[in-house]
């Protein structure tokens, strides 16, 4: 099961380094690194719980996929014309 979370977490990696655009992302993978992400979020904090106090820094299990899931999201919300926080606004921000 963490071979999927893995995954999304190595395309986070090569997003964040400018290795894949996110666009490409987008077509590729349509709404999977968003939707898997809201069903991991749980495991993700509770992997990061779970880990020893004295191991490398739990707060990055896991973090860039979380990352780009957000940038994702936020790309969505504007295509759409929405406001994040007021659905019924239709106006575009750019």
């Amino acid at each position: 099961m963490k071979r999927l979370a893995n995954f999304f977490e190595d395309l986070g990696v090569l997003e964040s380094r400018g290795s894949l655009d996110i666009e490409w992302i987008e077509v590729a993978f349509g709404s999977l690194v968003t939707g898997y992400w809201e069903k991991w979020e749980l495991a993700a904090i509770e992997e990061r719980k779970s880990q020893m106090p004295g191991q490398s820094d739990t707060s990055l299990i896991w973090e860039n996929w979380e990352t780009l899931s957000r940038k994702m999201e936020e790309r969505r919300i504007r295509n759409r014309g929405h406001h994040p926080k007021r659905r019924w606004h239709r106006r575009k921000h750019f």
